[in-house]
């Protein structure tokens, strides 16, 4: 019988699927925590985004067939290593597409009216100090500007879809976007990241994360952006150089910013971005729905009880391994 880590509680209402399928081991983040000799028998991983999974671990493990990940995101997987030892690399992106893309758009509506700014004012108001909060805030009024996307797949055109509702004009880089995608949702293409940065009132990343992108948003990048543009990031924290967001912020070269994810998380509560009152931030709850969080988890147990069953699953990472995870085991 094929053997599951899993890292976390599997639902209720999934348990089934595997019951007499499958033995489960865990819930156990680390694999020192699983059992002695307990490694060299697992045939598949239902992976969270914290645990790293690389070829040190993976040497480990000679029966793993796959590594399914609750979630758009496998920045914690070392892909390559994962098909070097023939073990295929599974994710669900349909899961958390609408809940982040939701979350991408209120960040943008918190931080280009300075919601932080205001919520603070209100709660730290003195007895007898004037309560004329309408005259201290100017925020920035979404309809007529310009949204510009780094990034244009799912979660990105759910934005573009939402934004261009609002009344907002959309520009969007990526250098796998269609032609025809954008035309359908009225969006233009952009020849740069950096033409995006330099033209938009607002500008929004939905990139995942990579060495090759690893801080992308630095100090030139933000300089690039329009004075009072605001900033959103509902992707991964590495994307960003958080010093010079900070100064960016601090300096009121940007209006605002909005962010659901940090370089480090949960960050430290005294994290100096944190002080900003033009900053709007969240602890990665981008895709913390309950209808979302379920679609995960399904589509996680299903593309990992596919591979054991020998069938190829409907979101492969790695399709270069295919079907070599089946030899294995």
């Amino acid at each position: 019988m094929p053997v599951i880590w899993t890292n976390r509680p599997i639902p209720a209402n999934l348990v089934p699927l595997i019951e007499g399928k499958a033995e489960v081991v865990g819930p156990a983040n680390l694999p020192t925590d699983l059992p002695a000799g307990t490694l060299a028998r697992v045939n598949a991983i239902i992976a969270n985004a914290t645990t790293p999974y690389d070829a040190k671990l993976f040497a480990q493990m000679p029966a793993l067939k796959v590594v399914s990940r609750i979630g758009i995101g496998y920045d914690n997987v070392n892909v390559p290593d994962a098909t070097a030892a023939g073990v295929a690399v599974c994710n669900t992106p349909d899961g958390p597409t609408a809940a982040t893309a939701e979350l991408a758009i209120m960040l943008m509506i918190g931080a280009a009216r300075l919601f932080t700014r205001a919520n603070q004012l209100m709660r730290t108001r003195k007895p007898g100090q004037g309560a004329d909060f309408f005259s201290r805030l100017d925020g920035m009024q979404l309809r007529d500007m310009k949204l510009g996307l780094v990034g244009f797949g799912r979660i990105g055109k759910h934005v573009a879809k939402i934004a261009r509702a609002m009344g907002m004009h959309v520009t969007a880089y990526d250098p796998l976007a269609k032609a025809a995608d954008a035309q359908a949702l009225g969006v233009t293409l952009a020849p740069s990241v950096e033409a995006v940065l330099a033209s938009s009132d607002v500008v929004s990343l939905h990139v995942p994360s990579s060495p090759e992108n690893r801080r992308m948003m630095n100090a030139k990048a933000f300089a690039t952006m329009r004075k009072g543009a605001v900033f959103v990031n509902a992707a991964r924290g590495t994307l960003v150089d958080e010093d010079a967001l900070y100064d960016a912020l601090k300096s009121g070269h940007l209006l605002g910013a909005g962010i659901d994810v940090f370089e480090v998380e949960p960050p430290d509560p005294n994290h100096k971005l944190l002080s900003l009152d033009n900053l709007m931030a969240l602890p990665h709850i981008g895709g913390g729905t309950e209808w979302s969080k379920a679609a995960m988890w399904k589509g996680s147990v299903e593309n990992m009880l596919a591979v054991l069953a020998g069938e190829r699953p409907a979101h492969l990472v790695n399709p270069d391994v295919w079907p070599r995870p089946l030899k294995k085991g």
